[in-house]
């Protein structure tokens, strides 16, 4: 997830954005990757080990929406017949 968006943060925002939003993207990624662990374990400590699944299945449909929710890249036109103007192929 991660490595997408950061690519989808250089394609969308313009240049002058990139360092700050990335450098913000990697402070939440890192946090996110330290705070969800330790909820986990402290849920799973309080209540026993049987909440580890719904736990975890929450987490991988909050990151599925996460997917479905990321912005498409324009698509490329790759058509075989089709060439551009002025372009020789031989």
């Amino acid at each position: 997830m991660f490595p997408t968006a950061i690519v989808l943060v250089t394609k969308l925002l313009p240049r002058s954005l990139h360092v700050g939003s990335i450098g913000f993207a990697t402070a939440f990624g890192g946090s996110g990757g330290a705070i969800f662990p330790f909820i986990v374990g402290a849920i799973a400590q309080a209540k026993g080990v049987k909440t580890l699944q719904p736990v975890i299945l929450a987490l991988l449909a909050a990151i599925a929406g996460l997917w479905f929710v990321l912005p498409r890249g324009a698509e490329k036109d790759h058509g075989e017949g089709e060439r551009e103007e002025g372009v020789s192929v031989e």
